[in-house]
């Protein structure tokens, strides 16, 4: 992101605010699979596709080169341009969990995985002046 340029920035804390708008309705969608028995690999891979489709969502709003420059990270990162999918994230995050405790269950996994598509980026928040 410019931060030089008053308008880019104005521009893409617009766009910011839009996707932690999503948020409310993800965390609402939690809150139904929960009640309706969803699984937490269930509720996870639907969380995980709902933040990425808002990220394609938000990125067609934003200026290309930086849209060029987010996809090229997540390439090189995740072997995707959106990001990373849920298998990866359960993947990753359980060679994590399994250093701190060997016998750590799938159900806690995909949990984090939950947790971890919730989270928000404060710094990119902050710098836009958002507060959320």
């Amino acid at each position: 992101m410019d931060f030089k340029d008053v308008n880019k920035a104005k521009d893409n804390q617009i766009i910011r605010k839009e996707y932690l708008e999503q948020t409310n309705k993800i965390e609402a969608r939690i809150a139904d699979m929960k009640a309706n028995g969803s699984s937490a690999e269930e509720i996870a891979k639907t969380v995980v596709e709902m933040r990425n489709h808002d990220k394609v969502a938000a990125r067609k709003a934003m200026a290309a080169e930086e849209v060029v420059e987010l996809e090229k990270r997540n390439i090189k990162k995740y072997g995707n341009p959106i990001g990373p999918d849920a298998d990866w994230l359960f993947q990753n995050i359980k060679i994590k969990m399994e250093k701190i405790n060997p016998e750590v269950s799938d159900k806690a996994v995909w949990n984090a995985v939950i947790e971890g598509a919730m989270r928000k980026d404060e710094v990119i928040n902050t710098l836009l002046g958002i507060d959320h």
